[in-house]
């Protein structure tokens, strides 16, 4: 069995990883995310064509759905990014997930346009929640 850490735990083991162990944020994101992509590959046995919508937070949970994101659409996926809030709220690791993908990336503001995320997640086959995290 797979074990299971907390939000504090996990945020504890990051911190240990970055700081002790000198593992940079961006690489421990990097793995992450390709790491959730070969899983969801192995699990739809074929993406290619699928239409994934990645919906991404302002955080480090978003820069994860960065990574999810291009490493899906590599494979061949139809991968769209909705950013709830704007580029210009990322910061640190996430803002350097954001900057590698290089497709359109639809920014909402669920507070003003609800309508509009729950039109782009009812027009997928997938959708990868990259929203929240351990913050």
């Amino acid at each position: 069995m797979q074990p299971v850490f907390s939000a504090a735990e996990m945020r504890a083991l990051d911190a240990h990883a970055i700081q002790q162990l000198r593992i940079p944020g961006t690489r421990l994101m990097e793995n992450a995310g390709a790491g959730a992509a070969r899983i969801i590959a192995d699990e739809f046995a074929s993406i290619r064509g699928k239409r994934i919508t990645v919906v991404c937070g302002k955080g480090n949970n978003g820069g994860d759905g960065f990574v999810v994101a291009r490493h899906l659409k590599a494979r061949g996926a139809r991968v769209r990014v909705l950013l709830v809030g704007g580029r210009r709220d990322l910061r640190g690791d996430a803002a350097w997930a954001c900057r590698r993908w290089k497709g359109k990336i639809d920014e909402i503001l669920v507070e003003v346009n609800l309508p509009a995320l729950e039109r782009a997640l009812a027009d997928c086959d997938l959708i990868v929640d990259a929203l929240l995290g351990t913050g």
